[in-house]
């Protein structure tokens, strides 16, 4: 069976093999610098903002989102637009 999409992302971790992830940037960094051969490119920022926990949505608010679940994956990948007023 061939692998054609861990061998490439394999290599930044030879890369970085020597960085300790000691922070949350250097991990974001890392996920950055994700590409494979096939031209993937990864974008990721930090989010330093707090959250509360605990939030309950409902079904029904749920159900206003306009979500667009993605063929491969459907439950990870997935787009959100905007519904009209």
């Amino acid at each position: 069976m061939k692998q054609d999409r861990a061998p490439p992302v394999l290599v930044h971790h030879q890369e970085l093999a020597r960085q300790p992830l000691i922070s949350y940037q250097a991990i974001v960094q890392l996920i950055g610098a994700t590409t494979t051969e096939a031209g993937l490119k990864v974008r990721a920022g930090l989010d330093t903002n707090t959250y509360p926990a605990g939030i309950k949505v409902s079904d029904a608010a749920l159900a206003t989102i306009a979500i667009e679940r993605h063929a491969f994956h459907g439950d990870w990948n997935y787009t959100l637009s905007p519904r009209p007023p």
